[in-house]
């Protein structure tokens, strides 16, 4: 049999690496406290949170005070959901990069991990029932013109302040130190659509509205005081129709969510039946609302 040396074609594998896309979401970051969080050490531990209760307290008049008793409320956070990946990357492909593919494969697990964790909280903000709305799931506030996407946004800042949620120097706490109070300011969560909403407003381009410099040259800051973060991840949530033009916001402070996370275990090692490695990752958290009062979700339409 005559030896074909024709027949070998060589292929080439390229040595540079095609970056894959991910959410824009840092929702929890944004949006929650981990103020209890080093008195939660693993998995099924729980920490019961005291929080002040005011409406028991009288006030009356005259130089005789009525005595009324007080009870705080107990709030309990358990560290009881779970996240997980593992997969093998085998010798031969690694081979072929000049780029630590193993490293590049865990960061991207962690970030998927992350991302459904944000989504998570997302949709558990907008499934409460105790926390506020502008307009609902089913009757969407009109958002067609920039002047009356204002008025959405100014709604769901003064839903915050009646709710006791914000003040004109910030956030009441029980601590009531003036270091906290500033750190907590109101923020709001939109998705690109809204954001496309905001930057294309003849009106809000304007940086003298009510005092904000709300958008200027296509860089969104601040509406109605509220700072502005763009997230992909609400385009996901219950509510959001991009077809329909219609939106979910998130706002509020930082007090409205108390979150808690532990990286129990995050491992390479070489898998003993093949020539390839094993990337896993076992993620450990809880949260809960422990102030719904603090957070408004509005549903908009344009």
């Amino acid at each position: 049999m005559a030896n074909n040396v024709n027949a070998f074609v060589p292929e080439y594998w390229s040595a540079k690496l095609l970056r894959e896309t991910k959410e824009l979401t840092d929702f929890k970051n944004n949006m929650t406290n981990s103020d209890w969080e080093g008195e939660i050490k693993s998995a099924g531990d729980t920490v019961r949170i005291t929080t002040p209760d005011f409406s028991a307290i009288e006030i009356g008049e005259g130089v005789v005070p009525n005595s009324s008793d007080v009870y705080p409320k107990q709030i309990t956070l358990t560290i009881d959901k779970s996240k997980n990946f593992q997969f093998k990357f085998n010798d031969i492909e690694q081979a072929q990069s000049q780029f630590n593919m193993l490293e590049g494969y865990m960061n991207g697990g962690l970030q998927k991990m992350m991302d459904e964790v944000n989504l998570e909280l997302e949709e558990a903000v907008i499934a409460d029932a105790n926390v506020p709305t502008v307009g609902t799931s089913g009757s969407y506030f009109d958002t067609s013109s920039g002047t009356k996407t204002v008025a959405f946004f100014n709604r769901i800042k003064r839903k915050l302040v009646e709710n006791k949620a914000l003040n004109s120097a910030g956030f009441y706490n029980f601590k009531g130190s003036k270091e906290q109070t500033l750190a907590l300011e109101a923020m709001v969560t939109i998705t690109p659509a809204m954001f496309e909403q905001l930057v294309s407003s003849d009106v809000l381009t304007h940086p003298t509205v009510q005092g904000d410099d709300v958008i200027y040259k296509g860089v969104a800051g601040q509406i109605a005081g509220m700072k502005i973060f763009v997230d992909t991840n609400l385009m996901k949530v219950t509510g959001y129709n991009e077809d329909n033009e219609k939106n979910v916001v998130i706002a509020g402070t930082k007090m409205g969510i108390t979150f808690a996370e532990q990286f129990n275990k995050v491992e390479k090692l070489r898998d003993p039946q093949s020539f390839a490695d094993i990337g896993r990752a076992l993620y450990l958290y809880g949260y809960k609302i422990t102030n719904p009062k603090c957070l408004v979700v509005g549903y908009s339409e344009a």
